[in-house]
């Protein structure tokens, strides 16, 4: 029994084909692991590398996570792989994030419904219990959870071409604090899929631009300077330019009122009486009025471009209101000019 057992421990411990077999197979293993892992890592460097010449980016590579960088309008946008280990799991997505201009104070996602795997868990998190707008596109809705705020963001940001550029790809985005972070599980399993993931971002870029752009163009059209810094808030006005129209100065301001984004020009001029005019379709004259109104504001309204939605008069300051941050700079420039006549009726002496 000693000797069967003395046997069958030197055979244990000798250093014989058996034990070296088993070190050499696990040497083998080891370089086939390597061998792949390399090869894995040359094609995600060929795919990414690829995926920036097409964007017209730059690909580089930090920590072992792969990095497209490109341009949109401007505006700086990274695409990146991420990884990450909690305890024995492992994970590894796709991150594409930008800074966009004027959003500090906002926030606006497009989340499609029942369907939460376009984006981490960690960013889904921030999504969860703010209230939904509707943008009043029926198939749209249906899909897609949308919420926002200032509230009137996302029915200015969300135009027909996006609504249906969401739909066609079945996926969403999430701008919060002026970044817009796009999260997928995963990387892409080829160069086709990622730059579809950028190209989707770039879209959401240049629609935001457009979208803050647009009061700049009213600005110019009435050659005022456009300030650096506008930042769209839900409880303040945002300050777009200053200028003087036929020696009065003015300013033009972006102004959110629940589901109201407006752009208004406010006209510095003293006013014997506050009195507000609102466009309203089921008054008899179509105008909602309230406190002391001029015939002058009256008559103004009468030969308005339906874009003006309302006219206030302060003590200081006559306000003119025009609907959607996209308004078309020439109804603003003959409304103003419009109101400017008035102004000189009332003061002929000024």
């Amino acid at each position: 029994m000693n000797l069967l057992c003395h046997g069958r421990a030197r055979r244990w411990h000798d250093p014989g084909v058996d034990e070296f077999s088993f070190v050499a197979l696990f040497a083998a293993g080891a370089f086939v692991l390597r061998m792949l892992w390399s090869r894995d890592q040359s094609a995600a460097i060929a795919t990414w590398t690829r995926a920036a010449r097409l964007l017209g980016g730059e690909h580089e590579t930090s920590g072992g996570e792969h990095v497209i960088r490109v341009e949109v309008d401007g505006i700086p946008l990274v695409a990146r792989t991420r990884s990450e280990r909690i305890g024995r799991n492992a994970s590894r997505s796709t991150i594409v994030v930008a800074r966009l201009p004027g959003g500090e104070r906002t926030m606006v996602e497009a989340v499609p419904r029942g369907a939460t795997a376009w984006i981490a868990p960690a960013l889904l998190a921030t999504t969860l219990g703010r209230p939904e707008r509707v943008t009043g596109d029926a198939t749209f809705d249906a899909k897609f959870r949308v919420s926002s705020t200032p509230e009137a963001l996302a029915g200015e940001l969300l135009d027909g071409g996006l609504r249906r550029l969401l739909l066609d790809v079945g996926e969403g985005f999430l701008v919060d604090g002026g970044e817009l972070r796009i999260e997928r599980e995963g990387t892409p399993a080829d160069v086709e899929s990622l730059v579809r993931i950028v190209r989707f971002s770039e879209r959401i870029v240049r629609a935001w631009n457009d979208v803050v752009r647009a009061p700049e163009r009213v600005a110019r059209a009435l050659g005022w300077i456009v300030e650096d810094a506008m930042v769209l808030d839900a409880d303040a006005d945002a300050l777009v330019a200053r200028g003087v129209r036929r020696g009065v100065s003015c300013e033009l301001v972006v102004r959110f009122r629940e589901a109201w984004a407006l752009v208004v020009v406010r006209i510095a001029a003293r006013g014997a009486s506050a009195g507000a005019m609102v466009r309203e379709t089921e008054a008899p004259s179509g105008w909602a009025e309230s406190g002391a109104v001029p015939d002058t504001l009256r008559a103004l309204t009468q030969t308005a471009p339906r874009s003006l939605v309302g006219v206030q008069q302060t003590e200081d300051a006559l306000e003119l209101a025009f609907d959607g941050l996209g308004v078309d700079p020439t109804h603003v420039v003959a409304s103003v000019d419009a109101a400017l006549d008035g102004l000189v009726a009332q003061a002929p002496y000024r």
